[in-house]
């Protein structure tokens, strides 16, 4: 995880679509290494949460736990079993553009 994930950290990049796949990658490897039962998700937000705000994002406020639990679950099964990070990436965008529409853009 050191050589693959955090030696790419910093992540600073222009393009969101980028900083959503990557901020997936960290929050699923973060989820599999991490060592206890409880606070996976919490640790997983809390650095996913760090990377998006060094990239001038908000951080994740949205995640309504009924509504978005079993995309979010099974986005999590997806990395875990194959390393496809994109359904994960693509719940990131989505609840970055609630938090925008919530608090406004990143230019006013």
């Amino acid at each position: 995880m050191e050589r693959d994930v955090f030696a790419r950290s910093p992540y600073l990049h222009d393009d969101d679509e980028q900083v959503f796949a990557f901020v997936s990658e960290v929050m699923n490897e973060v989820l599999a290494a991490h060592p206890f039962r409880e606070g996976n998700g919490r640790t997983a937000f809390i650095v996913g949460n760090l990377l998006l705000m060094q990239n001038d994002m908000l951080p994740l406020t949205s995640y309504e736990r009924r509504e978005d639990e079993a995309r979010y679950y099974a986005a999590c099964e997806a990395s875990r079993i194959q390393k496809d990070y994109g359904p994960l990436a693509t719940l990131l965008a989505e609840w970055e553009d609630a938090a925008l529409a919530q608090w406004g853009s990143r230019d006013d």
